[in-house]
């Protein structure tokens, strides 16, 4: 079994003056199961504390976070990938990844 790995992420990590629009992109070394996606595997949380509602979709080896609105200005946010995310072969990814 060889777990999925994250080899991207559009932002990159500690990006400086993200758009308040955009979306949120982790890019993997193989396709990833759309049916292992859900909320509980891919959040976004602000420094606030508060948990960001959005859609995530998948298409192949990329997985994006759509958030449902703007982000805040001058707000950091972080990006989390759980071990609930699975390959097509059913791999679940080794470590979450922020």
């Amino acid at each position: 079994m060889i777990a999925p790995l994250v080899v991207s992420t559009i932002p990159a990590t500690d990006a400086p003056e993200v758009a308040i629009n955009s979306n949120i992109s982790v890019t993997f070394d193989e396709a990833i199961d759309p049916l292992s996606l859900n909320p509980s595997v891919f959040t976004v949380v602000g420094a606030d504390g508060l948990p960001v509602a959005g859609d995530i979709s998948c298409d192949n080896m990329i997985v994006t976070f759509n958030p449902d609105s703007d982000i805040k200005v001058n707000l950091v946010y972080t990006a989390s990938v759980s071990v609930g995310v699975k390959d097509l072969f059913g791999n679940a990814l080794a470590a979450p990844h922020e």
